[in-house]
C-alpha cells in the first residue's frame, strides 16, 4: 500500500429518512427504539478501546503502514477509506469551506492562545485492498468519552455494524467498557482482541480477563478471543475474519432494499372513503403534537446536560474541559434528536398512509411516498441542512447547507437523499480557546456560562425541530392530496 500522508494534526483546531430511524440515546430521548442500518450505510469497523497506541498499532498491521502516519488528536475519529491516491481530510465544526483541509495545504496558524478547535473527524484514504471491503474507524480512548462520547461511539458501531474491542494485556476492562460492550453485543458483530502489554509482554492475569469479562456481558460468551501482537504483524487472522463478516454482512443489508418491480410508477391505490377520512386534520396535529413532545425532551436533555457539566467543572477536568466536553455532549444531543424526529416520521408517516390507502402499503409504495415527500421541496421552511455553532458568547448561529452540516458528525452520515437530513450541534472555535486559556478557570464563570449556553441551544434546537416537522408535514399533506385527486404519486 502506499504509504499515508504522515500529517501531525495534534494542534489542527438511497433510502428515505423515515424508512431508517437512526438509534436513540439517553435520558428523555431513550424511549426511541435502535433501529438496523439502512442498506445505503457503508460497512465499517470500528475500533475502540483504553490505548490508542495499541489500536494503532493493530490498525496499522491491518493497513501494511507505520503508526506514525496514523495519528491524530485524542479527541478525533479518525476514519480509513478507499481511494485511488492518498489524501486527508480534516472536518472541524464551523469550517465550511476549509472543513475538509487536503493534505498539503498549511495549517491555518494558532489563535492568539495557541488553541486550535480539534477536529470532530479526521479521514485518511488510500489504496490498501482492504478498506474496499469497509471502512476502520478508530475512536478516542475509552476512558476519555464520558456518557456522550460513549453514545457517539454506540451510533457509530450500530451503523457500521462491527466493533474490534482491543484490550492491551497490562490494562483491567473499566466499568465503562463492559456497559459499552454489553450494549453492542447483541446489535453488532463483536471481535475481542488482547494486545501486550506496555512492556512487550503477556502478564499471567491476562489468561483470566476472558472468563471475567463473560461473566459481566454474558452474551461475549460465544465469540472468540483473538490474542495477537502488532508489532509481529500478527494480523493475518483478524483481516480474515473481518473480510469474512463483510461478506455477509453486506449480502443480508442489501436484501433489505425491496425490489423496483414492474409498474413502479403508477398508480396508487387510494381507500374510497380517503378524501372523507380526516386524514389532513389529523396529520397536522400529530405533527403539532410531535414537536411539542421533542421540545419538551429536549428540554429534559439539556437539564441533564447541565448537572453532568457542573460535575465535570467542579470534580473533573475542571474550566479548561468544559468546551471538550460540552461538544461530546451536543454532538450526542444531536445523535439523539434526529434519531428522535426520523422515528417520528416513521409513526406518521404509517399512519396518514393508512387512512388514505385503507390499509399499511407495501414497501414499494412507502418508498414512493417518502421519496416523493424528499422531492416535493419545502417552500417557505427555509433550508433543511443546517448545523448550529455555539460561539464563545454564548450564542447559536445557524450554518446552512451540506457542506456545513457534513463537518460535524465524527462518524460520517449516509450521503443517500433523506426526508431530512441529520441535525447537527457543535461548539466554534472560540470557546476552546477561551476555556483553555489559564485567564479563565473560574469555576464560577465557567458554570454560569454553560447554563447560558445550553439555554440557548435548548431554545435553538426545539425552534429548528419545530421548523423542520412542519416543514415536512406540509410536504406529506400535499403528497397526499395530490395521491387522492388523482390517484398517482408525484415526484
Amino acid at each position: 500500500m502506499e504509504p499515508l500522508p504522515a500529517v501531525d494534526l495534534g494542534r489542527f483546531a438511497g433510502v428515505p429518512g423515515a424508512l431508517r430511524a437512526r438509534p436513540a440515546g439517553r435520558a428523555a430521548l431513550r424511549g426511541y427504539p435502535a433501529a438496523h442500518p439502512a442498506s445505503d450505510e457503508p460497512l465499517a469497523v470500528v475500533v475502540a478501546g483504553p490505548s490508542g497506541t495499541d489500536r494503532r498499532a493493530l490498525l496499522a498491521g491491518l493497513l501494511g503502514v507505520a503508526p506514525a502516519y496514523l495519528r491524530v488528536p485524542p479527541e478525533s475519529f479518525l476514519v480509513l477509506r478507499p481511494a485511488a491516491t492518498a489524501g486527508v481530510a480534516v472536518h472541524v465544526p464551523g469550517r465550511t469551506g476549509g472543513a475538509a483541509a487536503r493534505a498539503g495545504v498549511a495549517a491555518r496558524p494558532p489563535d492568539r492562545t495557541g488553541t486550535f478547535r480539534p477536529p470532530r473527524r479526521v479521514e485518511l484514504s488510500g489504496p490498501e485492498p482492504l478498506l474496499r471491503h469497509f471502512l476502520l474507524v478508530d475512536t478516542p480512548d475509552t476512558g476519555t468519552l464520558g456518557v456522550a462520547g460513549v453514545r457517539v461511539v454506540r451510533d457509530a458501531v450500530r451503523r457500521g455494524g462491527a466493533r474490534v474491542f482491543v484490550l492491551p494485556a497490562d490494562r483491567p476492562v473499566t466499568a465503562a467498557e463492559v456497559t459499552l460492550l454489553a450494549e453492542l453485543a447483541g446489535e453488532a458483530a463483536v471481535f475481542l482482541v488482547g494486545v501486550p502489554g506496555a512492556d512487550g509482554t503477556w502478564p499471567p492475569a491476562a489468561e483470566a480477563r476472558r472468563g471475567a469479562l463473560v461473566d459481566q456481558v454474558p452474551a461475549l460468551a460465544g465469540l472468540p478471543w483473538l490474542d495477537l501482537d502488532p508489532a509481529a504483524a500478527d494480523t493475518a487472522y483478524l483481516r480474515r475474519a473481518l473480510i469474512d463478516w463483510a461478506s455477509t454482512e453486506g449480502l443480508r443489508r442489501a436484501s433489505r432494499t425491496p425490489p423496483v418491480v414492474p409498474g413502479f410508477g403508477g398508480t396508487v391505490p387510494v381507500a374510497p372513503a380517503a378524501a372523507t377520512s380526516g386524514w389532513a386534520e389529523r396529520l397536522d396535529r400529530q405533527v403539532r403534537d410531535c414537536a411539542h413532545q421533542l421540545r419538551r425532551e429536549i428540554a429534559l436533555e439539556t437539564a441533564a446536560i447541565h448537572l453532568r457539566g457542573v460535575q465535570e467543572i467542579v470534580s473533573g477536568a475542571g474550566s479548561r474541559g468544559l468546551p471538550s466536553f460540552l461538544d461530546r455532549e451536543a454532538e450526542a444531543l444531536s445523535l439523539d434528536v434526529t434519531a428522535a424526529c426520523d422515528a417520528e416520521l416513521d409513526r406518521i408517516l404509517d399512519e396518514s398512509l393508512g387512512l388514505v390507502f385503507g390499509e399499511a402499503p407495501d414497501d414499494g409504495v412507502r418508498l414512493r411516498v417518502a421519496a416523493a415527500v424528499a422531492a416535493a421541496g419545502h417552500p417557505g421552511a427555509g433550508p433543511l441542512h443546517r448545523a448550529l455553532l455555539l460561539r464563545r458568547t454564548g450564542e447559536v448561529v445557524p450554518l446552512d447547507g451540506p457542506a456545513a452540516v457534513a463537518s460535524l458528525p465524527s462518524y460520517p452520515w449516509a450521503t443517500a437523499t433523506t426526508i431530512l437530513p441529520p441535525l447537527g450541534v457543535a461548539l466554534d472555535a472560540g470557546c476552546f480557546a477561551h476555556w483553555r486559556s489559564p485567564e479563565h478557570a473560574d469555576p464560577g464563570s465557567a458554570r454560569s456560562w454553560l447554563q447560558r449556553a445550553l439555554r440557548e441551544i435548548e431554545l435553538e434546537l426545539s425552534r429548528e425541530v419545530s421548523r423542520r416537522m412542519a416543514a415536512v408535514g406540509r410536504a406529506l399533506s400535499s403528497v397526499l392530496a395530490d395521491a387522492i385527486q388523482h390517484g398517482r404519486l408525484r415526484g
